[in-house]
């Protein structure tokens, strides 16, 4: 049966360094309901996607996620209801033509980011031998899918990781699973943002049961 989006919200709350982030909540026409927070990073990349921030040194030293809030509940939203949320690609992509930017800067990386994972929270050159895969580096799940693809293609490893300025939403714990990769980022084994990713883990494993198995990826051919 297929569901449909009902709902889209977003608000300004804290990270780990209590600077302003943005979460976002979606809604489908069953009931179920599901929150997703944008992490952000401290190290910052000359293609990155751009996180939208206020400017206003009254709030938070200018780094208010307001702007980015407006975003989502004034013009993804609208987009949004009524569209299955099973078609992540598809709702990902008419997001980064809404935007309209090649760096996410217009509705903002933060904006984009919590929305598509919130989504995937309703369904269910040989230089280098790996990548450090950060979401919101990249901008949306299906984006960050295709990066690792692209490192499966070439041969390459993949380690999913976490941003200096995190939240307590474990997300990238469910997509290391998925996405198959051995190896997670996410911090020593302290501060509940960090323990949140560890303990989403031991879930999933518990979940799982007997069908849970953890491949080495040091042993996948020699590529680290």
């Amino acid at each position: 049966m297929k569901r449909k989006i009902k709902d889209v919200k977003a608000m300004e709350i804290l990270d780990s360094r209590g600077n302003p982030t943005v979460r976002a909540i979606v809604t489908l026409d069953n009931g179920i309901r599901a929150a997703a927070s944008c992490p952000s990073g401290a190290s910052t990349g000359e293609h990155e996607a751009v996180e939208l921030r206020d400017g206003d040194k009254n709030r938070y030293g200018g780094k208010g996620v307001l702007k980015a809030v407006a975003g989502v509940n004034e013009r993804l939203a609208s987009h949004l209801i009524g569209r299955d949320p099973a078609h992540q690609a598809e709702i990902d992509s008419l997001m980064i033509q809404l935007d309209g930017t090649p760096n996410k800067g217009k509705l903002g990386a933060n904006a984009i980011l919590s929305v598509s994972m919130a989504v995937a929270r309703g369904i269910q050159e040989k230089t280098a031998n790996a990548v450090l895969i950060k979401l919101n580096q990249i901008g949306t799940v299906t984006e960050t899918m295709e990066a690792i693809a692209l490192c499966r293609k070439a041969g390459w490893g993949f380690v999913v990781s976490h941003r200096s300025g995190e939240t307590e939403d474990a997300f990238i714990a469910d997509f290391t699973v998925a996405m198959g990769g051995g190896q997670i980022k996410t911090g020593s084994a302290c501060r509940s943002e960090r323990i949140a990713k560890y303990n989403r883990l031991l879930e999933i494993e518990a979940e799982l049961g007997k069908a849970a198995i953890f491949e080495n990826p040091f042993q996948r051919g020699g590529i680290f």
